[in-house]
C-alpha cells in the first residue's frame, strides 16, 4: 500500500528538484544581465577628440545588396556625407544576383561597383568573402587597413569613420559600431520590436565594454583589421554569419570593441509576417550557433581563464528578452504553487533583475522613441506573439533558407 505513494513522493520530489534548477539558472541569467545593465552606466572610455592625430587609416567599405534599388541610395548619400579625408576610403558595392536597378543606382552615386552572378547561390556571407578575396589579391590589398560592412538600407552618421579609425590606430581589430532602429512611429508592436533590438545593440554591449568582454558582432556597423578578415572568413552555410564568426573570433582568443560613437541607422520591417521570417531566420541561426559554440566556448574560456568566451557562450544561450521574461514569470507562478519559500524569494530576486534590466532599456531608448513607455500597454499581447513565433521555431524541421528582408523605400 504504501508503494505509490513513495511513487508519488519521488515524482513531486523530482519536480521541486528540476523547478528549483530552472529558477537558479534563470535568476543567474537575469542577475547577470542586470550586471551588464549596470556596467553600462559607466561612461564610455573617450577616443579622439581635440589634439587627437590626423586621420590616417585607410577603409573599404563593403556593402553587400540584393534587390535594394529601393534603399541603398539614401545609404550611398549618407557615405557621400561621412566627416573623413576621401582619399581615404573606397565604397564597394556587391550586387548579389540583382535584376533591378541596384547597380546602376550605386554606379550613379559614386560607388565601385562588382556584380555577382556566379551559380553559387546568393547570400551575404558569399558575397563578402567573395569581393574580400577579390580585394585582398588586388594590387591595393596591401595599403588596405580595415574593411567597414554595412547593409544597404542603413544610414551611418558622419562621424563614422573617425570613430573608427581612432580604434583602429590604438591597435583594435574588430569594431562593432551603434546600430540603431529608427523611429517606427505609432506601431506598437515595431516600438516594443525596437525596444528588444535596444538590448542587443546598446545595453548589453555597453556594459560588455565596461567590464573588457567582446561587445559582439550585429552583422552591420562592423570594421575588422585587414588581416583578420583575411584568416576568418565568412560561413557561407550559417544564417547568422555575425553570430557564427563572433564565436570562432572569441575561441582564437579575440575581442570585439565597440565604438557607440560610430553610429548606424536601419529599420525594422513594418510587415508582422515580413518580420517573422527574419525573426525565424535570426533565431534559428542563433540556435545553431549555439549546439556549434556554446560548448567549445565554455571549454576555452575555463582552460584559459577567458570570461569573454563564458560570456560569448551565455550570450548565446539568452532567449529573447521577451520570452525570458515569459519564462521567469511562469517560474515565479511555478514556485508560489509550490509553497517552497526559498524557491519564491530566488524566482521574485529574478524578475526584479528584469524589471531593472528592461528600465535601463527604456531610458536609453526613450530618447529615440518618444511613444516606448505608451507601448508598454501592449507587452502581454507582444510576449504572447513572440512566444508562437518562438515555438515555431523549435518546432520546425529543416533548414531555413537566408532570404531578404523587405523593407520599404527609406525617405
Amino acid at each position: 500500500m504504501s508503494t505509490p505513494t513513495s511513487v508519488l513522493a519521488l515524482i513531486k520530489n523530482g519536480l521541486a528538484i528540476l523547478l528549483a534548477c530552472a529558477v537558479t539558472a534563470g535568476t543567474a541569467l537575469s542577475l547577470y544581465l542586470l550586471l551588464l545593465a549596470a556596467a553600462s552606466l559607466r561612461r564610455p572610455r573617450a577616443v579622439g577628440g581635440q589634439g587627437a592625430p590626423a586621420p590616417s587609416s585607410r577603409f573599404l567599405i563593403l556593402i553587400p545588396a540584393h534587390e535594394e534599388e529601393l534603399v541603398i541610395g539614401r545609404l550611398l548619400e549618407s557615405v557621400k556625407e561621412l566627416d573623413y579625408p576621401r582619399e581615404l576610403f573606397d565604397v564597394y558595392v556587391i550586387a548579389d544576383h540583382c535584376t533591378d536597378e541596384t547597380a546602376a543606382i550605386a554606379r550613379t552615386l559614386g560607388a565601385t561597383v562588382h556584380e555577382r552572378n556566379d551559380p553559387e547561390p546568393r547570400g551575404k556571407a558569399r558575397s563578402l568573402n567573395w569581393l574580400v578575396q577579390h580585394l585582398l589579391a588586388g594590387a591595393s590589398g596591401s595599403s588596405i587597413d580595415a574593411f567597414i560592412v554595412l547593409d544597404a538600407d542603413s544610414i551611418v552618421s558622419p562621424g563614422f569613420l573617425g570613430a573608427m579609425d581612432s580604434r583602429v590606430r590604438s591597435g583594435d581589430l574588430l569594431i562593432q559600431g551603434l546600430v540603431q532602429i529608427d523611429d517606427p512611429g505609432t506601431d506598437r508592436f515595431a516600438q516594443l520590436r525596437a525596444l528588444a533590438y535596444e538590448f542587443i545593440s546598446h545595453v548589453r554591449p555597453l556594459g560588455r565594454s565596461a567590464l573588457g568582454l567582446s561587445a559582439g558582432l550585429r552583422g552591420n556597423g562592423m570594421c575588422i583589421a585587414r588581416d583578420t578578415a583575411a584568416q576568418f572568413p565568412w560561413d557561407t552555410g550559417s544564417l547568422t554569419e555575425d553570430y557564427e564568426l563572433h564565436g570562432r573570433l572569441l575561441a582564437a582568443g579575440l575581442r570585439v570593441t565597440f565604438a557607440p560613437d560610430a553610429i548606424v541607422r536601419t529599420q525594422l520591417p513594418q510587415s508582422l509576417a515580413v518580420a517573422r521570417t527574419q525573426s525565424e531566420r535570426w533565431e534559428r541561426g542563433r540556435l545553431d550557433a549555439m549546439r556549434h559554440h556554446v560548448p567549445a566556448l565554455l571549454v576555452h574560456g575555463l582552460r584559459r581563464g577567458s570570461w569573454s568566451s563564458i560570456d560569448g557562450a551565455i550570450e548565446l544561450i539568452t532567449p529573447p528578452f521577451s520570452i525570458f521574461i515569459a519564462l521567469m514569470v511562469a517560474l515565479l507562478g511555478l514556485s508560489v504553487r509550490s509553497r517552497i519559500a526559498s524557491l519564491i524569494v530566488v524566482a521574485a530576486m529574478g524578475l526584479a533583475a528584469q524589471c531593472l534590466y528592461t528600465l535601463r532599456g527604456l531610458v536609453l531608448a526613450s530618447a529615440r522613441y518618444p511613444r516606448i513607455y505608451r507601448a508598454l500597454l501592449f507587452v502581454p499581447v507582444f510576449v504572447l506573439w513572440r512566444l508562437w513565433q518562438y515555438l515555431g521555431v523549435l518546432g520546425r524541421r529543416g533548414r531555413v533558407e537566408w532570404t531578404r528582408t523587405v523593407r520599404p523605400p527609406t525617405r
